[in-house]
Protein backbone atom coordinates (compact mmCIF):
# COMPACT_ATOMS: atom_id res chain seq x y z
CA UNK A 1 0.00 0.00 0.00
CA UNK A 2 1.87 3.18 -1.01
CA UNK A 3 -1.26 5.87 0.46
CA UNK A 4 1.54 7.07 2.71
CA UNK A 5 4.37 7.95 0.05
CA UNK A 6 1.18 10.19 -1.78
CA UNK A 7 0.69 13.79 -2.27
CA UNK A 8 -1.09 14.46 0.90
CA UNK A 9 -1.25 10.65 1.85
CA UNK A 10 -4.33 9.97 -0.91
CA UNK A 11 -3.75 7.60 -3.50
CA UNK A 12 -4.80 8.36 -7.33
CA UNK A 13 -4.66 12.38 -7.14
CA UNK A 14 -3.53 14.10 -9.34
CA UNK A 15 -2.61 17.70 -8.99
CA UNK A 16 -1.87 20.52 -11.68
CA UNK A 17 -0.31 24.07 -9.33
CA UNK A 18 -0.96 26.55 -12.26
CA UNK A 19 1.58 29.42 -11.31
CA UNK A 20 1.04 33.04 -13.01
CA UNK A 21 5.13 33.47 -11.85
CA UNK A 22 7.68 31.28 -13.75
CA UNK A 23 8.56 29.17 -10.12
CA UNK A 24 6.44 27.97 -7.19
CA UNK A 25 5.67 28.55 -3.65
CA UNK A 26 4.48 32.52 -4.60
CA UNK A 27 4.45 34.07 -1.68
CA UNK A 28 6.33 32.47 0.10
CA UNK A 29 9.46 32.50 -2.04
CA UNK A 30 8.97 36.15 -2.78
CA UNK A 31 6.89 38.03 -0.31
CA UNK A 32 8.60 36.75 3.12
CA UNK A 33 11.86 38.60 3.92
CA UNK A 34 15.10 36.14 4.99
CA UNK A 35 15.30 37.35 8.47
CA UNK A 36 12.05 34.79 9.14
CA UNK A 37 13.55 31.47 8.43
CA UNK A 38 10.53 29.88 10.34
CA UNK A 39 8.02 30.54 7.53
CA UNK A 40 10.15 30.02 4.78
CA UNK A 41 10.27 26.51 5.84
CA UNK A 42 6.82 26.39 4.41
CA UNK A 43 9.31 26.32 1.21
CA UNK A 44 10.59 22.71 1.90
CA UNK A 45 7.47 21.74 2.85
CA UNK A 46 6.03 22.18 -0.57
CA UNK A 47 9.33 21.33 -2.66
CA UNK A 48 8.68 17.74 -0.27
CA UNK A 49 5.43 17.05 -1.70
CA UNK A 50 6.92 17.55 -5.33
CA UNK A 51 9.48 15.42 -4.41
CA UNK A 52 7.48 12.63 -3.27
CA UNK A 53 5.27 12.33 -6.51
CA UNK A 54 8.33 10.01 -7.51
CA UNK A 55 7.67 7.42 -5.18
CA UNK A 56 3.92 6.48 -6.77
CA UNK A 57 2.34 5.74 -9.98
CA UNK A 58 -0.96 6.62 -8.78
CA UNK A 59 -0.61 10.27 -7.94
CA UNK A 60 0.99 12.82 -9.26
CA UNK A 61 1.99 16.93 -8.66
CA UNK A 62 3.00 18.70 -11.82
CA UNK A 63 4.18 22.30 -12.11
CA UNK A 64 3.21 25.05 -14.75
CA UNK A 65 5.17 28.28 -14.24
CA UNK A 66 4.65 31.32 -16.61
CA UNK A 67 0.81 30.80 -17.22
CA UNK A 68 -1.92 33.45 -16.78
CA UNK A 69 -5.45 31.95 -15.62
CA UNK A 70 -7.98 34.62 -17.60
CA UNK A 71 -5.42 35.86 -20.54
CA UNK A 72 -3.59 32.73 -21.09
CA UNK A 73 -6.10 30.06 -21.04
CA UNK A 74 -9.79 31.01 -19.60
CA UNK A 75 -10.89 29.91 -16.75
CA UNK A 76 -13.47 27.99 -18.35
CA UNK A 77 -11.34 26.01 -20.60
CA UNK A 78 -9.53 24.55 -16.61
CA UNK A 79 -13.21 24.30 -15.11
CA UNK A 80 -13.92 21.85 -18.28
CA UNK A 81 -10.26 20.00 -18.13
CA UNK A 82 -10.52 19.52 -13.76
CA UNK A 83 -12.58 17.86 -11.54
CA UNK A 84 -12.10 20.40 -9.15
CA UNK A 85 -10.72 24.17 -9.59
CA UNK A 86 -9.12 25.93 -6.55
CA UNK A 87 -8.00 29.88 -7.59
CA UNK A 88 -6.01 31.18 -5.00
CA UNK A 89 -4.74 34.47 -5.64
CA UNK A 90 -2.19 36.53 -3.96
CA UNK A 91 -1.28 40.46 -3.95
CA UNK A 92 -1.10 41.17 -7.73
CA UNK A 93 -0.53 45.10 -7.09
CA UNK A 94 2.85 43.97 -5.79
CA UNK A 95 3.84 43.58 -9.29
CA UNK A 96 2.51 46.88 -10.93
CA UNK A 97 5.86 49.36 -11.78
CA UNK A 98 5.91 52.66 -10.05
CA UNK A 99 7.07 54.71 -12.67
CA UNK A 100 9.76 56.44 -10.78
CA UNK A 101 13.02 57.30 -11.79
CA UNK A 102 16.00 54.47 -11.74
CA UNK A 103 12.62 51.65 -11.29
CA UNK A 104 14.58 50.12 -14.27
CA UNK A 105 18.24 49.96 -12.59
CA UNK A 106 17.57 48.94 -9.00
CA UNK A 107 19.03 45.71 -8.51
CA UNK A 108 18.07 42.99 -5.24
Amino acid sequence: DDTHSTPFGFSGIDIDLIERLPTPYGLVRYGVAPDHPEVKNVENDFAALFNKQGESQNSSINFYGNVDVGKQIPLSKLQSLYDVVILAYGCQAADKRLNIPGEDTLEG
